[in-house]
């Protein structure tokens, strides 16, 4: 054989395997290329897909703003009914408050007025009734008569009284132990002197007034030596001021009772002659 036949069977057989190659190698890209037209397609199929719910997307979104700025207003409008609310209790609290400030003050101003005039009216009846009678000779004098419980004396002369000073005490106690609860109200208020807290006190009483300690007011009459306490706070458990009170429950409806009690004054200090007493 020779070499060009040689030669040729060479070249037919590279030929022969050049082909086979690039037709193993086409069937392979057909394969490879239906592989990814088949992805291109679902990748298409869902970008369609998307787009298509990208509008109900939107829409849904559009929907949620809106009603985050209805949830936003409405919020703001409670914000706005609770702060008016707020307000509207706020005054009408102050408005109560000075409604009853100035109802008790009224009330007060009341009760001193008719304090007053009670304590007028009793001095003018006092001196009326002090009148000597027209008689021609005066009446010898006389002890003072009690009509009833309250400590009204009858048949007294300006003159019995002016020199009598224990006649004058045993009145004035009589008249504080009817009006204690005034004199304490009075000292629960601004004061300056003890005679503001005994205002009210007829003058044919010449009463006399003192405050000991801050705490006890005491009471009594030009020429005697004995004096009236009068509790116009709260004395503390310790002090010596507690021992001329006893202390207890009232075991009524009632008020809480305050009685003075009667003080001798001996050596500047004082003895209990008549202890009081506190019954709340």
């Amino acid at each position: 054989m020779s070499l060009s036949v040689v030669v040729e069977l060479v070249a037919l057989a590279v030929a022969l395997v050049v082909g086979i190659a690039s037709l193993y190698a086409i069937f392979e890209m057909r394969e490879l290329y239906s592989d990814h037209r088949d992805k291109f397609l679902r990748v298409i199929t869902a970008v369609e897909t998307f787009q298509s719910q990208q509008k109900d997307l939107a829409a849904s979104a559009e929907r949620i703003e809106s009603d985050g700025h209805a949830l936003q207003a409405i919020a703001i409008q409670f914000e706005r009914m609770i702060a008016a609310l707020d307000k509207s209790i706020s005054a009408a609290l102050i408005s109560s408050s000075v409604r009853q400030s100035d109802t008790m003050k009224e009330l007060r101003d009341h009760l001193d007025e008719q304090e007053s005039k009670l304590a007028g009216i009793a001095q003018k009846i006092a001196e009326v009734r002090t009148e000597p009678p027209p008689e021609p000779a005066p009446p010898p004098l006389q002890q003072p008569e009690r009509t009833d419980g309250t400590g009204i004396y009858m048949r007294l002369g300006r003159d019995a009284l002016n020199n009598d000073a224990q006649l004058r005490f045993a009145l004035l106690r009589d008249w504080i132990a009817i009006n204690i609860l005034a004199i304490m109200r009075r000292a629960g208020r601004p004061w300056l002197s003890p005679k503001q807290l005994i205002i009210g006190i007829p003058d044919f009483m010449q009463a006399e007034a003192e405050v000991l300690d801050g705490g006890i007011l005491l009471v009594g009459t030009r020429g005697h030596g004995d004096r009236l306490a009068v509790p116009i706070k709260d004395l503390d458990s310790t002090a010596p001021q507690t021992q001329w009170f006893e202390f207890g429950v009232n075991g009524s409806e009632f008020a809480a009772t305050v009685v003075p009690a009667v003080l001798a004054r001996s050596n500047g200090s004082f003895e209990v002659v008549h202890k009081g007493a506190i019954r709340s």
